[in-house]
């Protein structure tokens, strides 16, 4: 009986001594004192061992980050940016899903850094953003704010044969069920992904399924399964491919208070000057009504259109690049413009000589609309209201 109850005060005086001792280690995996938590979002990292290293994976890697990018002012105001969006998530997966784009998004930035100018273009062209309209200050503030500490390098990329653009790198989206089997290559797409901010990732993009069935260009839909089966992947891209990605997400884009299918059709491939024939196009469906796995172009598309006995949405800025994001619970869309004080008449618009545009610009617009269908015999272009928010003059810095 002695022995029991030595026994019993000896595990006592264990737990009173150890107990703590663990708990104190437990409370301190995040990369900050968990005993001086007083945040709700500091108190669900602390009690989340994933996302406490998640935590301290960031302090880390951005630590090492700054060094590489040698105490970049614009780079300690991103993780202050990016610190101030991560409070405001209300529960864990919107946390674990904030940790997860900054560690890719430091990790490419630290790319560009590092890789040698033959594998990474254009990294050399540098802007600052000076705002000129501002029409909503709150948004044209932070997005000011945004644009200087996340979109200072707008233009580079990684070569055309880089790792970065495998289907889980530096500039891959989430795929639909169904569609992960198809090795597609991101480089088509680079300018929808990178550079990019928390507002931008805030658009749930996936990445989906386009076919192209228009003969004599593509085989036959069996004969490009089959080729892909024993490939093990499809075609990465170009007009005589069966397969290739887009975009969609579920979102409001016209803030009208309904959730619509925004398919991302159509992609900037270069630059400017490089690039003139290329732009960002936009197809909005009611939520529901497009299969992500068969997104069809030739008369297929436009039976997809007559399916519901109308036409979507088009949404289309007669501009360069284009991408949504929301911010503070609304949605915008950023503009990329460009302008030339003298262009070459034998071409249309601003077709330019392949010369340096004389102003870049970027520009922020909110659309109103409404989500409904526009009946086919109505059918026009443009289809949306866009009001103009913010412009922000684009500032080359020329750093070499």
């Amino acid at each position: 009986m002695k022995k029991k109850i030595r026994r019993l005060v000896m595990q006592t005086v264990l737990l009173f001594f150890v107990l703590p001792l663990f708990l104190a280690a437990a409370t301190q995996a995040a990369s900050f004192d968990c005993g001086k938590a007083t945040t709700k979002v500091e108190k669900m990292i602390c009690a989340d061992a994933e996302l406490s290293k998640l935590d301290e994976e960031i302090t880390r890697k951005y630590s090492q980050a700054k060094k590489d990018l040698q105490n970049a002012s614009w780079f300690a105001e991103q993780q202050r940016l990016w610190l101030q969006h991560r409070d405001t998530c209300q529960d864990r997966g919107c946390l674990e899903s904030s940790y997860r784009q900054r560690l890719d998004g430091i990790g490419w930035y630290v790319a560009i850094s590092k890789d040698p100018e033959e594998t990474v273009r254009r990294k050399n062209q540098v802007y600052s953003y000076e705002l000129e309209v501002n029409n909503d200050d709150k948004v044209c503030r932070h997005m000011g704010k945004v644009y200087n500490a996340y979109f200072r390098q707008p233009w580079a990329v990684h070569g055309s044969e880089s790792t970065a653009y495998t289907p889980d790198g530096l500039y891959s989206f989430p795929k639909y069920p169904g569609v992960e089997g198809f090795n597609f290559s991101m480089f088509s797409i680079r300018y929808s992904r990178r550079p990019s901010s928390p507002e931008f990732d805030a658009v749930p993009w996936r990445v989906a399924l386009h076919i192209n069935k228009v003969p004599p260009y593509a085989p036959p839909l069996a004969v490009c399964e089959q080729y892909r089966q024993e490939k093990k992947m499809g075609p990465g891209g170009g007009g005589k491919d069966c397969f290739y990605p887009l975009l969609l997400a579920n979102f409001d884009i016209d803030n009208d208070g309904q959730v619509e299918t925004v398919v991302k059709n159509s992609f900037v491939t270069n630059y400017p000057p490089l690039d003139h024939h290329s732009r960002d196009h936009y197809y909005v469906f009611p939520q529901g009504t497009i299969d992500p796995w068969q997104f069809d172009y030739g008369p297929e598309y436009r039976s997809q259109y007559k399916k519901y006995g109308s036409w979507p949405r088009i949404l289309s800025i007669e501009e360069f690049l284009v991408r949504p994001f929301i911010f503070n619970g609304v949605s915008y869309l950023s503009s990329y413009s460009r302008w030339w004080k003298e262009y070459d008449t034998d071409f249309p618009g601003d077709l330019c000589n392949h010369a340096a545009p004389d102003r870049n610009f970027m520009e922020i617009y909110k659309v109103r609309g409404g989500s409904e269908l526009i009946p086919e015999t109505k059918y026009a272009p443009a289809q949306y209201q866009m009001d103009l928010i913010c412009r922000f003059n684009m500032k080359a810095l020329n750093i070499q």
